[in-house]
């Protein structure tokens, strides 16, 4: 087994970034919102498409996102200390686009969305959702790597995911 504790070779090949972003495109994932009360001076709620979402850890339950450190939001979501994350079903693809353009990101329309008991917008008709709170940040590459305590959860196995692959969203029929 290799070491883990090894670094880098600095004598790596350069690695072509829009293959690389190519060849893991050919994974499907999930798509979900992850969206935060207001924070600083907002005066809404803001959101981000986000299909970077993974398991950590069932006992004590924790997930973890990553956020891009040129996203228009980024500044943000090191600010916040909870938020809700919301797989979408297959016909909620719109949502996913809204939130995925850079720009504003504010969740404007209050019936798309409820509150938890903690006040983390968790999207209304997700296949699953959970309320977060931030366990910790970590640096990666161009990423912050956002590590969150699950503090709730709801699910809906009779709703579809929206599934992410080769660069597009695609319900299932």
């Amino acid at each position: 087994m290799p070491d883990s504790s090894a670094q880098p070779a600095t004598d790596a090949p350069a690695v072509d970034p829009l293959a690389l972003r190519k060849a893991l495109g050919q994974f499907a994932t999930g798509v979900c919102i992850v969206a935060s009360p207001p924070v600083a001076d907002e005066a809404q709620p803001f959101a981000i498409t986000v299909n970077s979402f993974a398991s950590v850890s069932l006992d004590p339950p924790m997930v973890l996102w990553s956020v891009q450190k040129d996203s228009t939001t980024y500044a943000l979501w090191l600010e916040t200390r909870q938020f809700g994350i919301s797989v979408l079903a297959a016909d909620q693809a719109a949502l996913c686009d809204q939130f995925a353009v850079r720009g504003n990101h504010a969740m404007t329309d209050p019936d798309a969305y409820v509150l938890s008991g903690n006040g983390s917008p968790l999207v209304r008709g997700a296949v699953a959702t959970f309320d977060c709170r931030v366990n910790a940040i970590h640096d990666a590459g161009d990423h912050k790597l956002i590590l969150a305590d699950v503090l709730a959860f709801a699910s809906d196995a009779s709703r579809e995911p929206l599934i992410y692959v080769r660069g597009g969203v695609h319900g299932s029929s």
